[in-house]
């Protein structure tokens, strides 16, 4: 049977130490709803330090770039999404934290 998280190595007694951080990949899988795709103009809104913040996505970043005031890692198959607040403020989120309107 296998372990329930990832190993990186094994302890002098040979018991599993966890990997400091899992894998990096898309998060989506069995039970989970598919990602879907996000278009220009479109309304979401997103939880933010403890309320939720509503906006709309102007554009779709698929290349690591500068945007919103920091480094965004994205890629082609781990997209994220520029937002403009309802109060003008820009923000850079993934997918599965933005909640259609």
């Amino acid at each position: 049977m296998g372990h329930p998280f990832p190993v990186a190595f094994t302890d002098r007694r040979d018991h599993p130490v966890p990997a400091r951080f899992p894998p990096a990949g898309p998060r989506v899988g069995p039970g989970m709803p598919e990602r879907r795709k996000l278009h220009r103009g479109d309304r979401v809104s997103w939880r933010s330090h403890g309320s939720r913040a509503h906006g709309t996505v102007r554009e779709e970043i698929t290349e690591r770039t500068y945007a919103a005031k920091r480094t965004v890692a994205a890629s082609r198959e781990n997209p994220q999404y520029l937002v403009r607040t309802d109060d003008g403020r820009e923000a850079v989120h993934r997918p599965e934290a933005l909640h259609d309107e």
